[in-house]
């Protein structure tokens, strides 16, 4: 906990849950004036291709209307600077009044992006090319009215001032963040998730609950965002294995979906820690998907600090976070995108000192590679039930 009990917590997301039908109209009215919705004004969709196939872009833009819906569906996994710079090229110069984000974590950083630099782009083509490789130009300080509907229960990016930008070329992870990039709404709506395939499930619920550990062991924690962990962390042991098992268990959806939701609102107080830095030359080298990338060493790092006096209080919590992750296949999985002669030729890019600096205990990088062969001792011998590793084989 923060020295002498001081501590500050500040969340300005309009959080709304039901069935979307339902919900979007009376959100957007809540971002749009009068004069806009009398005019008509546009709104821009960002989402992946998946939505429009499955007819559920259209059925949006039918609940929207007469608003009219400009679409970008074609987000993929970890969208790059080129690819949203060309999104906000392509809309610079057109009359948007707010930007929905709908989808998973990709799709969500990247309507925050767009609702973003969309304001810089009439004068400023490129802006993240800009931003983060020219650096010539700041991160906006406003943005357009934000709308984010999460389909996955993972990134708890419709809650957090974060939003992760990859560069391809240079193999390199940015990020926009401050309370510019926080959305206005989240909308939940947990029947959007039930077409998950296991793999997205298993990946996704692993970012919950990467998220709920890392802002425990976090030196920046405070007793609100612990007790938004500890009862995501509740939440998953409880239902990740029936959602995995049992895909079309709406119940098992709801419960990982505000586990979601709790941890990225810890997550947005303390930032995360080692677990994370770990991860991201493995995404950006490798394609792990993020929830599997900064999962494969919390076992390791549970080990650590359960033994911390400073984290005493927490050990019903921590014990429940080692049983789970004890069931899930997390070898099996990481094994399929990686191996481990690749993950440790990546130690030199693991180490960042304030991620480090977030962490409870000292951390170094010369520690990096002791954690990490203890994480493969640990996955190696996880007493995971076979009907669990089936379904990622």
């Amino acid at each position: 906990m923060p020295a002498a009990n001081m501590w500050t917590h500040h969340q300005p997301v309009r959080i709304c849950s039901g069935p979307l039908q339902q919900t979007l109209q009376p959100a957007l009215q809540m971002l749009l004036s009068a004069e806009q919705i009398k005019a008509q004004a546009a709104v821009l969709l960002v989402t992946t291709a998946g939505f429009t196939k499955r007819g559920i872009t259209a059925q949006l833009a039918a609940w929207l209307f007469p608003l009219p819906l400009l679409i970008i569906d074609e987000v993929t996994a970890n969208p790059d600077i080129d690819s949203i710079d060309s999104w906000i090229n392509q809309y610079a110069t057109q009359p948007v009044a707010a930007v929905i984000g709908l989808g998973g974590g990709s799709a969500m950083d990247a309507a925050k992006a767009v609702a973003l630099m969309l304001t810089l782009a009439e004068t400023t083509p490129a802006p993240l090319d800009q931003l983060f490789r020219g650096k010539n130009i700041l991160q906006p300080s406003s943005r357009l009215p934000l709308l984010l509907i999460p389909t996955t229960a993972g990134t708890g990016s419709e809650v957090t001032p974060f939003a992760t930008i990859w560069d391809d070329k240079q193999k390199q992870k940015f990020s926009l963040s401050g309370t510019a990039v926080y959305p206005d709404v989240a909308l939940l709506d947990a029947s959007l998730t039930l077409s998950l395939p296991a793999d997205e499930t298993l990946f996704s619920g692993l970012d919950a609950l990467s998220h709920s550990l890392e802002s425990l062991w976090n030196k920046h924690r405070t007793p609100i965002s612990e007790a938004y962990a500890q009862q995501a962390i509740a939440l998953l042991a409880r239902h990740f294995p029936t959602a995995l098992i049992s895909p079309s268990d709406l119940a098992a959806r709801q419960a990982m979906q505000t586990a979601s939701l709790l941890a990225g609102l810890a997550i947005s107080t303390t930032r995360t820690a080692i677990a994370h830095a770990i991860s991201y030359p493995l995404t950006s080298h490798y394609t792990v998907p993020h929830g599997l990338a900064c999962s494969f060493t919390l076992p390791a790092l549970l080990e650590m600090v359960q033994a911390s006096a400073e984290l005493k209080h927490l050990q019903p919590t921590l014990g429940q976070a080692s049983d789970l992750l004890r069931k899930l296949p997390l070898y099996q999985a990481l094994l399929a995108k990686v191996d481990f002669t690749q993950i440790y030729s990546r130690t030199d890019e693991m180490f960042h000192p304030d991620r480090a600096a977030n962490f409870i205990l000292p951390f170094a990088a010369p520690d990096l590679i002791a954690l990490l062969q203890r994480s493969e001792v640990l996955l190696k011998t996880a007493p995971v039930p076979p009907e669990l590793i089936a379904l990622i084989a």
